[in-house]
């Protein structure tokens, strides 16, 4: 195969990729939240037991203390 032919492919896949994000991206905006999972609210308790550190929330109820 001759290099215009790889440089053809390079580029069909690296379009296709762009597609597969874009569609990706615009179907999970378009996505309705699951039913029950509209209002969860934080619980203080719970998440200040925590101690999964890779949670986004863990900042917010696990400070550190410095000395």
């Amino acid at each position: 195969m001759s290099q215009a032919a790889y440089l053809a492919i390079a580029i069909a896949l690296i379009v296709a990729l762009a597609v597969f994000v874009i569609v990706s991206f615009v179907a999970l905006r378009r996505m309705k939240t699951p039913e029950g999972c509209e209002d969860i609210k934080t619980n203080n308790e719970k998440c200040g037991a925590c101690t999964e550190s890779g949670c986004p929330l863990y900042a917010r109820f696990h400070k550190e203390v410095d000395e």
